[in-house]
C-alpha cells in the first residue's frame, strides 16, 4: 500500500498498482512502472519534479490541456507522431524554427510550393510599336491561392514573403516578317527588375518568342507584371494568344 498524503521515505522498489488520494511530495524511484492509465481530475498542474529513473508507460498518457516540457522529447527509433489514420498536426507560429540535426526523409509528402500560379494571353492582342506594354495573360490555368489578378493589373502578388521562381514567355507575330527587336521585362512594384532583349533578322520568323525567368525575393505586399516592348519596321506588332505561346507563372520555393 503506498504512502497517501505524505513524501514516502524509502524508494519505491515494487510496481504501483493503483494510487488513490494524492502525493504531497516527490516520488523517488529507480523505474516506476506504470501498466495502466494515468488519469488526472480536478488538478490544474502535474509537477513531476523530481523522477531520476525512467517512467514506462504499457498504456495511454491522456492529456486534454497543455503539456510543458523544460526538456527535451524522444520519439523511440521507428515510432510516429500521431497516426496515419487522421489528421493529427503539430503547429508553429510563423517565428517558431525547426531543426534538424540530420537530413530529414520525407515518405509520400512533400513540402508545398504556393502560392503559386500560371495564366496565359487567350487572344491575339495589338500593342503599339516601340512602347513598353505590360501584357494582360487574362487565362489562368491555375492559381493555387488566388493570389494573381487576371481581370484588372494583371499582376501577381503572392502576399507571404519567400523567394519565387518566376517565369514568362511572350510571342510576337510578325507582320510581314518586319519585326526587329523585341524586349521582355519582369517588373517588381513597377520598376524593371529583369530585362532580355533580342534581335531579330527580318524575314526570318513568323513568330518570334522571348523567354525570361528569375529567383525574386518577394515580400508580402510585393507585385510583379510582365511587360514588352516590340520594334516593328512597318505595319503594327501583335502578341500571340490562344495557343499559350504568351504565359506567365511563378512559384514558391520551398525550403529557402
Amino acid at each position: 500500500m503506498p504512502y497517501v498524503g505524505q513524501k514516502p521515505a524509502d524508494i519505491i522498489s515494487t510496481a504501483v498498482d493503483t494510487v488513490t488520494g494524492k502525493f504531497s511530495g516527490e516520488v523517488d524511484a529507480a523505474s516506476l512502472d506504470i501498466s495502466g492509465n494515468i488519469d488526472v481530475d480536478g488538478v490544474t498542474n502535474l509537477d513531476v519534479t523530481d523522477i531520476d529513473g525512467a517512467v514506462d508507460m504499457a498504456s495511454t498518457l491522456a492529456v486534454t490541456g497543455i503539456a510543458t516540457f523544460t526538456d527535451d522529447i524522444i520519439i523511440g527509433d521507428g515510432k510516429t507522431i500521431g497516426s496515419a489514420s487522421d489528421v493529427d498536426a503539430i503547429d508553429i507560429s510563423s517565428g517558431g524554427i525547426v531543426n534538424f540535426t540530420q537530413t530529414p526523409t520525407l515518405v509520400a509528402k512533400r513540402l508545398t510550393n504556393t502560392p503559386a500560379f500560371e495564366a496565359y494571353l487567350s487572344s491575339d492582342t495589338s500593342i503599339s510599336n516601340l512602347t513598353s506594354t505590360k501584357v494582360p495573360f487574362d487565362t489562368e490555368v491555375f492559381d493555387s491561392d488566388n493570389k494573381y489578378d487576371n481581370s484588372t493589373n494583371y499582376r501577381f502578388t503572392p502576399t507571404i514573403s519567400g523567394k519565387y521562381f518566376v517565369y514568362a514567355n511572350v510571342g510576337v507575330k510578325e507582320s510581314g516578317f518586319t519585326v526587329q527587336q523585341h524586349n521582355l521585362e519582369i517588373h517588381v512594384n513597377g520598376s524593371a527588375y529583369r530585362n532580355i532583349t533580342n534581335y531579330v533578322q527580318t524575314s526570318e520568323w513568323a513568330i518570334h518568342s522571348n523567354y525570361i525567368s528569375g529567383i525574386l525575393d518577394l515580400d508580402g505586399d510585393d507585385y510583379v507584371e510582365i511587360f514588352t516592348t516590340v520594334r516593328q519596321a512597318s505595319g503594327s506588332p501583335e502578341m500571340s494568344g490562344g495557343v499559350k505561346v504568351c504565359y506567365f507563372g511563378a512559384y514558391k520555393l520551398a525550403g529557402l
